[in-house]
């Protein structure tokens, strides 16, 4: 008898302990489970704006330009390319081949893609204003990628003198007295019966006989540094500042005709 309550109470015992035991487990799950929600809720959201990211990605890989915008494009990278190829390079001396056919464009007439292009300009002794580039419009102080040189030699010239160029600009001086809207067709550099120098200060027909520069004068270069035809017109002359101004007009497409009248060069049969 002893036996048989001995063994229930340890039944009953060991049942209770177990319970015990189980409770908190219990409780823990109760209590853990709001948190496991809230868990669940936050790494679903996250999912999704994965979701949504890893969407974005693939369909901005799927992207194409479309057939017109690939062509803009193209357009775009061989303008650049033109104009990396065009720009001259002022450190030396160059013959520009811009024949018609490769100037012309759909639509566009040979005539209409001639520029002349106006500017002013000073040259003088001062520090900084001794050369110049008619191309530019820019002075330097040093001769590299400079068309002509500013020269108190016979009081008030210009050309190559003092600068030690082995191809300097070619010039001559194409009326006394003028003004550039009336500069037409002017000397071919390579036409052998035309006269040219390399100073304005030379023998005449291309220079002026051993003169100061004047304000009026006309005078035509062949620049060292494009192979392009100028004519520049003196508007302002001191002699005794060691200084003048000009206008002029370049023709950038190679040739020597302008859009002015007709003034018909010297020649050195003149």
């Amino acid at each position: 008898m002893m036996y048989v309550i001995k063994t229930k109470g340890l039944y009953w015992s060991v049942l209770l302990s177990v319970m015990l035991l189980a409770l908190p487990m219990w409780v823990l799950a109760d209590d853990a489970g709001a948190p496991d929600i809230e868990r669940l809720k936050q790494i679903r959201q996250l999912q999704n704006q994965s979701t949504i990211v890893k969407s974005l990605e693939a369909n901005s890989t799927q992207v194409s330009a479309s057939p017109e915008q690939e062509r803009m494009l193209r357009l775009a990278k061989a303008l650049e390319k033109a104009t990396d190829q065009q720009t001259p390079n002022l450190d030396k001396s160059y013959q520009l081949k811009l024949g018609q056919q490769g100037l012309q464009a759909p639509g566009v007439s040979p005539n209409a893609l001639r520029e002349v292009i106006y500017n002013h300009g000073l040259m003088g002794g001062d520090y900084g204003i001794e050369y110049f580039n008619f191309l530019t419009g820019m002075n330097s102080a040093d001769s590299t990628g400079m068309d002509v040189r500013f020269t108190s030699n016979e009081a008030l010239n210009f050309g190559g003198e003092g600068a030690y160029w082995g191809d300097p600009s070619l010039l001559y001086l194409l009326s006394n007295s003028g003004t550039l809207d009336t500069v037409g067709m002017v000397n071919d550099i390579n036409d052998p019966g035309s006269s040219w120098t390399w100073v304005s200060w030379d023998n005449p027909p291309a220079g002026n006989d051993y003169q100061p520069l004047a304000v009026g004068n006309l005078w035509v270069v062949h620049t060292r540094t494009s192979n392009m035809y100028v004519a520049l017109e003196i508007t302002v002359a001191d002699v005794g500042l060691q200084y003048f101004e000009f206008d002029y007009i370049i023709q950038t497409d190679g040739s020597n005709e302008f859009d002015g009248g007709i003034i018909e060069p010297p020649t050195i049969f003149d």
